[in-house]
C-alpha cells in the first residue's frame, strides 16, 4: 500500500508540473501575441504605415492626379497594399510611359520617374480628331491640351490602311526625337510600285522634304540633321536611299 501511494504521489506531482510548465508556455505564448498586437495596433495607427508624400518627375501631358489614377496609389493609403512594384506594374501595363522608375524614400514618401510616350502625328476624319503616341496608343484631346497639341504635332494626311499605319508608327518611334520633332507633315503618297511611300515635311531652318518609303525612312532620319546642315539648297528633297546606304538629294522644282 505505502509503495502505491508514494508511487501516486509521485505521479500527481508529475502531471502538476507538466501542468504548471504547460501554463507557463501559453502565458508566455500569450503575451507574445499581445506584444505583437500592440506593435501592429501602433504600426497601423503611425505614419510609417501609410504612403507619404508621392513625388511625380517627367510628366508633361499627364497630370499628376492622372498619373496617381493610372497607379491606383494616393496618399495616407496603407503602404503594404501599394508596394512599390505593384505601382510600377500598373504603369507599364498602361502602356502609356516608355520608362518608370518606383522608389520607397523615407518616413514612406514614394518617387516615380517616368518618361512619357512621344505624340507621333494625329489624323482627323469626320471632324474627329485622334492623336497616336510612339506605343500606338489613341489619344483624344480636347479644350486648351487640344489647341497645344495641334501646334506642335504633325497631321497625317490622308487616308491609311491600318497595317500602313500601324507601319508607321513603328517606323516613326525608330527615329530620334529630335528627327520627329522638326516633322511638321506627313503626307501619304502611294505609288503604283510601292503603297508605302510618304512625304514627310520637315521644319528646319531650310526648307526639307523626305520622299521615302517606310523600309528606308529610319535610314535617312538616322542621318537627317548632316543632310539638313550640308545639303546647299534653300529648298531641298530628300528621294531616296541609293545603292550605297546614301540619301539623293534634289533641289525642289
Amino acid at each position: 500500500m505505502k509503495k502505491n501511494s508514494l508511487y501516486d504521489i509521485e505521479y500527481y506531482q508529475k502531471i502538476k508540473i507538466a501542468q504548471e510548465r504547460k501554463k507557463k508556455k501559453v502565458k508566455v505564448r500569450r503575451t507574445i501575441m499581445i506584444v505583437i498586437a500592440l506593435i501592429i495596433l501602433v504600426y497601423l495607427v503611425s505614419p510609417l504605415s501609410k504612403v507619404g508624400e508621392i513625388s511625380i518627375n517627367g510628366n508633361q501631358r499627364y497630370s499628376d492626379a492622372e498619373i496617381k489614377k493610372i497607379a491606383g496609389i494616393h496618399e495616407n493609403q496603407f503602404n503594404f497594399l501599394k508596394p512599390s512594384f505593384l505601382v510600377s506594374s500598373k504603369l507599364k501595363n498602361s502602356k502609356m510611359f516608355t520608362s518608370i522608375s518606383v522608389k520607397n524614400g523615407f518616413f514612406q514618401d514614394m518617387q516615380i520617374d517616368i518618361k512619357e510616350n512621344r505624340l507621333l502625328f494625329y489624323t482627323n476624319k469626320d471632324k474627329k480628331i485622334i492623336f497616336y503616341d510612339e506605343k500606338n496608343n489613341k489619344i483624344i484631346y480636347d479644350g486648351n491640351n487640344l489647341k497645344k497639341y495641334l501646334a506642335v504635332v504633325p497631321e497625317l494626311y490622308s487616308s491609311v490602311d491600318k497595317s500602313i499605319q500601324d507601319k508607321l508608327v513603328e517606323k516613326l518611334s525608330e527615329l530620334d526625337e529630335s528627327v520627329t520633332n522638326e516633322i511638321s507633315q506627313i503626307i501619304y503618297m502611294p505609288k503604283s510600285y510601292d503603297k508605302e511611300f510618304f512625304r514627310f515635311v520637315m521644319s528646319g531652318e531650310k526648307k526639307l522634304y523626305i520622299n521615302a518609303n517606310l523600309d528606308s525612312i529610319v535610314k535617312v532620319g538616322v542621318n537627317y540633321h548632316n543632310f539638313a546642315a550640308n545639303t546647299k539648297y534653300k529648298c531641298s528633297y530628300i528621294e531616296y536611299i541609293d545603292t550605297e546606304n546614301k540619301a539623293v538629294v534634289k533641289k525642289c522644282k
